[in-house]
């Protein structure tokens, strides 16, 4: 889990009555989860950054947090900085399994969008870039969505001045990690 305040931590998944994962934590106020990653305790996570890089993070390493009802607080977490060496511009943006089984929807300040697998090769030992970005741009948004779901999923935009930019995102082509989008 990583919070808006640049907390991480990990914790056990429960499943509701019908069959979706929650997971299982009490809430503390202003305490925004703005990524969440379902994985095992020996794996390797990625976090993807707003220059477009997916850093890798080891599970195990995670201070974890025990599971109580409702949504957890991340109090308890620690500053995703002790775990990642991020430049000083550069913020989380998403957290990615690092498997075969996950595509990563990626939008940029002026427009770009992308789509990549986010397999073994991609982060894994050490920091990748997953879109060529100008100079000028930015990552601003980015979703980790399963392999399964993400041909029948939709992809949104919202810009600034309200304006919504909504399509299937079986109309963007997955590339390799090295394309702009």
């Amino acid at each position: 889990l990583l919070s808006s305040t640049g907390l991480v931590a990990r914790t056990s998944m429960l499943s509701n009555s019908d069959g979706s994962d929650q997971v299982s934590g009490s809430r503390a106020a202003h305490d925004v989860i703005v990524a969440a990653c379902p994985t095992t305790t020996r794996s390797t996570i990625g976090a993807v950054t707003s220059l477009g890089r997916v850093v890798p993070l080891e599970v195990v390493d995670l201070p974890g947090i025990p599971p109580v009802s409702g949504t957890p607080a991340l109090a308890a977490g620690v500053p995703i900085g002790a775990f990642t060496e991020l430049r000083p511009e550069e913020q989380i943006l998403e957290l990615t399994p690092l498997d075969d089984t996950t595509t990563l929807a990626l939008g940029t300040r002026s427009g770009v969008v992308k789509r990549v697998h986010t397999g073994p090769g991609s982060g894994r030992a050490k920091p990748q870039t997953v879109i060529a970005l100008t100079d000028s741009d930015v990552v601003v948004g980015a979703r980790a969505l399963p392999e399964a779901l993400a041909e029948a999923s939709h992809l949104a935009f919202v810009t600034a001045a309200g304006n919504l930019l909504y399509f299937p995102a079986a109309s963007v082509r997955v590339q390799g990690v090295g394309a702009g989008g």
